[in-house]
């Protein structure tokens, strides 16, 4: 899920499957299929208590977060947050492909 926001990870952590994205979320076999989240929000929604819990339970149900990065965001500031870079993003989906189940 690129970019995943707080809202979306919010959702995806609370198991609402009224989208697509939830939906395919709930249906998705995590144990044997990887499920790649990088987040992209404003530092205060990243450091935001509802955001750290939807973090460590999409963790606990198997989803692999991709790490942030520190920088200028999209809103104009600057903090955590911010999308890992394509390159970042690439490596990692390399990574699970390659990856035998």
């Amino acid at each position: 899920l690129c970019p995943a926001t707080a809202n979306s990870m919010n959702r995806l952590a609370a198991g609402l499957a009224d989208d697509p994205v939830g939906a395919l979320f709930l249906a998705w076999e995590i144990a044997s299929k990887p499920y790649l989240i990088a987040p992209a929000m404003n530092a205060a929604m990243w450091d935001h208590p509802a955001t750290r819990a939807s973090r460590e339970r999409l963790a606990a149900f198997g989803a692999r977060l991709l790490p942030v990065g520190d920088g200028r965001l999209a809103c104009g500031e600057h903090g955590e947050g911010r999308l890992a870079e394509v390159a970042e993003i690439e490596d990692a989906l390399l990574m699970v492909l390659e990856t035998p189940r």
